[in-house]
């Protein structure tokens, strides 16, 4: 998989959706620089700032942040990631964000998580009762990276009203039904379970400025 997505979309290129806003003649690649912008302002972001992207993949936010004249630190689980954003002269470690506090890379002026939040919790977790303390962790961890006002961007996919159950996704299923399909899913990402969209608190919107405790 890095091989070919490193041959598709170039060696910091990004997964993670992309900006039209209706234009349809965007490049693909130039509707991506547009959502990178996007994120970035969304940070307040200026000259000098100070970025950590967790989950940050092939390192396209890195590469944005460094192109403004800035500084990111990415964190993945991905060997082949980090390996890809250092080749590019970007500052990326193995390593989850449940191991991290403020002392090991010190405070930052924005955080951004962009495709991520949906691979915290594993159905195992989410089973056994451990999702929102999982996603409590992560927002406190935020909290104590930021300064006042500093902002995170999270971006995550959601469970609506017809999600399906744990216990009814299985590759026996119908081929081509949803619950076929999830299985399917969860053998390319496995250990995930999305959150679900049943209140507008907490954390869960486009971005979110920190605010005192």
């Amino acid at each position: 998989m890095d091989e070919t997505f490193r041959l598709s979309l170039g060696e910091t290129g990004d997964i993670t959706c992309a900006m039209y806003n209706g234009d349809v003649s965007k490049t693909l690649a130039q509707a991506q620089e547009d959502k990178h912008d996007y994120v970035l302002d969304a940070l307040n972001f200026f000259p000098g700032f100070r970025m950590l992207d967790i989950g940050s993949g092939w390192g396209p936010m890195l590469r944005a942040a460094k192109e403004r004249s800035g500084h990111g630190v990415g964190l993945t689980l991905s060997t082949k990631h980090a390996e890809s954003c250092r080749r590019n002269g970007l500052e990326a470690y193995v390593k989850d964000w449940k191991d991290v506090s403020v002392e090991t890379f010190g405070k930052f002026d924005g955080v951004v998580s962009l495709g991520t939040f949906e691979h915290f919790c594993s159905i195992e977790d989410y089973l056994a009762g451990k999702q929102e303390q999982i996603y409590q962790d992560f927002f406190e961890l935020c909290h104590d990276l930021l300064p006042e006002g500093g902002r995170l961007y999270l971006q995550t996919m959601m469970w609506g009203k017809n999600a399906i159950e744990p216990q009814d996704i299985s590759l026996k299923a119908t081929k081509s039904s949803n619950e076929y399909i999830l299985a399917v899913l969860g053998k390319f990402y496995p250990g995930s379970w999305l959150p679900t969209g049943k209140s507008n608190s907490s954390g869960l919107h486009s971005h979110t400025s920190k605010s005192s405790r």
